[in-house]
């Protein structure tokens, strides 16, 4: 868990309370690794799957109407934007952000 709290920026004992919540409500499920019990893994529950699709769609919505009206060389200009962004969180914090 300690790798999540560093990807979100939060404290471990932070996002522990917050995965005990979804945990009790049903999203989330916590196990130990099969070849490292020391190891805490996280996984979403099949009552997750709805809310993770509709949190997606509202993502692909909000980018679309911030977006949507960009001609092509102002979309080009804002990917290098973010890809210089991108390189510098990497380079900084040594996140491996997918993309």
């Amino acid at each position: 868990m300690s790798h999540i709290a560093g990807r979100l920026m939060v404290t471990q004992g932070t996002l522990t309370t917050n995965v005990a919540k979804l945990i009790k409500k049903g999203y989330v499920e916590r196990y130990r690794d099969d070849k490292d019990k020391r190891i805490v893994r996280l996984r979403l529950t099949d009552k997750a799957m709805p809310i993770l699709d509709v949190h997606e769609a509202f993502h692909a919505n909000m980018i679309d109407k911030a977006i949507g009206d960009l001609g092509l060389d102002e979309n080009i200009a804002l990917n290098e934007t973010l890809e210089g962004i991108l390189a510098y969180f990497r380079n900084e914090y040594r996140i491996k952000a997918k993309i």
